[in-house]
């Protein structure tokens, strides 16, 4: 019953998340026509987005390269909140390779990073799901329920459904059961 609930929780929710993306083309266009330092690190960042999102690793390397690249032709320094950044796509990067150990390293060291940016809840929630592939579940459910934090009052549903989903996961593995379905409701 536990398994057809998320079943059905996922479909919703991917369907739901389906629309309103940009293609990669699109990115790449906008970051041809960015006039200012800022639109352009921020088109390279929509790229990355875009291709670690799909798991496009040998993408995601050449795009996070070029915009170190960028920031050294044109003798830009590499902020903290940029280092953040490339430093949370990279690990995502990682994870999606099945690289759990070194996706956690960088998650934390992005986390640990002076930054600005809205990524703290995905950056706990990709912690929490590292966690869960190396099998440290305890680790993995505090950090789906510090994540859980960011977006109680928020209108992202998407995210909100897919930490509880992944959540309730963790506590059945373990079994805990109760808690896991008081999650899911």
């Amino acid at each position: 019953m536990l398994n057809r609930i998320l079943l059905i929780l996922l479909i919703v929710c991917s369907v739901d998340s389906a629309f309103g993306k940009k293609s990669h083309e699109e990115r790449v266009a906008q970051l041809s026509t960015a006039t200012s330092q800022y639109e352009k690190v921020e088109a390279y960042f929509n790229i990355i987005k875009g291709v670690v999102n799909k798991k496009q690793s040998d993408s995601s390397v050449y795009y996070i390269e070029e915009l170190k690249k960028y920031h050294q032709e044109n003798k830009i320094p590499l902020t903290k909140e940029v280092e953040s950044r490339l430093t949370y796509y990279e690990g995502i990067m990682f994870l999606n390779k099945g690289r759990y150990h070194k996706a956690l390293n960088l998650i934390n060291k992005s986390l640990e990073t002076p930054h600005n940016d809205s990524l703290d809840a995905k950056r706990y929630f990709f912690l929490a799901l590292s966690h869960k592939k190396l099998g440290n579940y305890s680790q993995s459910v505090e950090y789906y329920i510090q994540a859980s934090k960011y977006f109680q009052d928020s209108d992202n549903h998407y995210a909100r459904v897919s930490i509880l989903i992944n959540l309730s996961n963790v506590l059945y593995k373990t079994r805990q059961d109760e808690k896991a379905l008081n999650y899911l409701s």
